[in-house]
């Protein structure tokens, strides 16, 4: 009987552990996503412009440029969910700007992101990466 309690007792334990550790690496991540980002890969292609594609999140905005022009709009992140809102840009004529409009498009297709130290993935809704982001 006092080993059924302890099994039991271990298996709670184990579980309520998981949980806590999903959790705060989810709140993690979070943290990791909030901050300045070069765009260094969309759709598996390297990202180039007149100046470096970037981006950056505060609390409620996300920001940055597409190599030419500034972009800018809301954003939703709910656990590992994200969903960009919202965006506009500016309308600069480009010379060389050959990532711009795959980034504006990638940015409507983000569904979700993964946070490692010094880099975050977006991937679209069926899980495939539309874009890197890097330090």
């Amino acid at each position: 009987m006092k080993v059924l309690r302890y099994g039991i007792c271990a298996c709670v334990a184990v579980l309520f552990a998981a949980c806590v550790t999903s959790k705060t690496d989810v709140k993690n991540q979070q943290a990791l996503l909030r901050s300045e980002w070069k765009i260094v890969k969309v759709n598996g292609e390297k990202a180039s412009g007149e100046d470096i594609p970037s981006m950056a999140l505060d609390t409620e905005r996300v920001y940055g440029s597409t190599g030419c022009n500034s972009y800018f709009g809301e954003y939703e992140l709910k656990g590992n969910k994200l969903k960009f809102d919202k965006v506009g840009c500016t309308r600069r004529l480009c010379h060389n700007a050959p990532s711009e409009g795959a980034i504006l498009e990638a940015l409507n297709k983000v569904a979700s992101f993964k946070a490692e130290a010094g880099k975050v993935f977006l991937y679209d809704a069926a899980g495939t990466c539309v874009m890197e982001l890097g330090k």
